[in-house]
């Protein structure tokens, strides 16, 4: 084999890596540009759910605050009652 003749082979070789590698390259890329998007989406969800969270509980402290004020006046009221029949 000449040296001509080894020298193509070894070109054609490292074209190949080459080629090999921006393949890969361009599919890693690709890859993470998926994996970040697909991460964002995830992310907006669970910010979307933590306020839906966030909003439930906060209905139901009112919810709970409101019911505590009416059973406070109905005891109240039930007290004067009682009170206003013992004098």
């Amino acid at each position: 084999m000449s040296a001509q003749s080894a020298a193509g082979e070894v070109k054609s070789s490292v074209k190949q890596a080459r080629h090999l590698c921006k393949q890969q390259a361009h599919y890693l890329k690709e890859l993470k540009a998926l994996t970040e998007s697909k991460l964002k989406g995830i992310n907006d969800r669970r910010e979307k759910e933590f306020m839906n969270l966030s909003n439930q509980f906060n209905v139901l402290r009112r919810t709970l605050d409101e019911r505590e004020i009416f059973l406070r006046a109905s005891f109240n009221v039930e007290i004067r009652d009682i009170e206003t029949k013992l004098l």
